[in-house]
């Protein structure tokens, strides 16, 4: 019996981490296995180049989780500069799927309905906590300081190979990110100090040097923008003619790559999102 109890948590715990599912673990029909699918996407994207203290830390994971929830899908990713010492990191994905239905409560056997049931509860639990500890793996440390931030390249990349292919009926990007670029194709600072950007200008130099994404009609918020490091050695505050005209920008980027960008004009998303 004792054998039977580690099999099958290990069968659960790696259905949690795959798309195989609980239904899948379980050998049950294809009639229930059909109640395995997802409506909703997110895709979660850390700058590695961007510090987050631990108040910022909190108030992202408080934005995400309500995320986690029956029916969605959940990537985590992080992108940094392009060195011979750092990649970016494909930090997993979790599948919630659906709920337990009256189908399969009246049809399966009661040990099996017990079994799956309890499975689709520990896998919000194991979605909740791994993703909790992957976006910790992600965040930059305090004292890591990064030459570039390569935001543009990146997107495109990620966009064009992950976002673009989503079927799912609503997909939501979530970055977390200063968005100051400062890489070879532009950089968002002068003088060390953030710039006012010429939104039409960069535009065209994103045009030119092809690194619009395709998002893949899909809501994009950003936490972050703008934001400026505790301790840092940068200006206190940013200037409120440049931190809109950085707005501005992303919003424009965004469209024009086929997003639907939200609420940029909040640095923290400090307003509701639809879960």
């Amino acid at each position: 019996m004792k054998k039977i109890l580690v099999l099958f948590t290990l069968l659960i715990s790696f259905s949690f981490a795959n798309e195989y599912s609980c239904r899948e673990a379980l050998n049950l029909s294809k009639e229930f296995t059909k109640n395995d699918y997802y409506n909703t996407e997110v895709f979660i994207l850390v700058d590695e180049s961007t510090y987050f203290d631990e108040n910022s830390k909190e108030g992202i994971f408080k934005k995400i989780s309500p995320f986690i929830k029956e029916n969605v899908r959940i990537n985590i990713d992080s992108f940094t500069e392009y060195s011979k010492t750092r990649k970016n990191k494909d930090l997993g994905s979790y599948f919630i799927y659906s709920n337990l239905t009256k189908e399969e409560e009246d049809e399966i056997s009661r040990s099996k309905v017990r079994d799956l049931k309890e499975c689709l509860e520990n896998a919000k639990i194991f979605a909740y906590n791994g993703i909790k500890k992957n976006l910790e793996k992600a965040y930059r440390k305090k004292e890591d300081h990064l030459k570039k931030s390569e935001i543009l390249r990146n997107l495109k990349i990620y966009s064009k190979n992950n976002i673009r292919y989503s079927d799912a009926k609503r997909k939501v990007v979530i970055i977390l990110s200063d968005m100051l670029e400062n890489s070879e194709y532009l950089s968002f600072y002068k003088n060390g100090k953030v710039k006012e950007i010429d939104i039409e200008k960069e535009m065209e130099i994103v045009k030119k040097n092809r690194l619009l994404g395709k998002f893949n009609n899909a809501e994009i918020y950003v936490y972050g923008l703008g934001l400026v490091e505790v301790n840092s050695v940068k200006e206190d505050s940013r200037n409120s003619k440049i931190l809109d005209n950085l707005i501005d920008f992303w919003d424009e980027y965004f469209t024009q790559s086929g997003g639907k960008p939200i609420g940029l004009d909040s640095s923290n998303m400090n307003f509701d999102i639809k879960y």
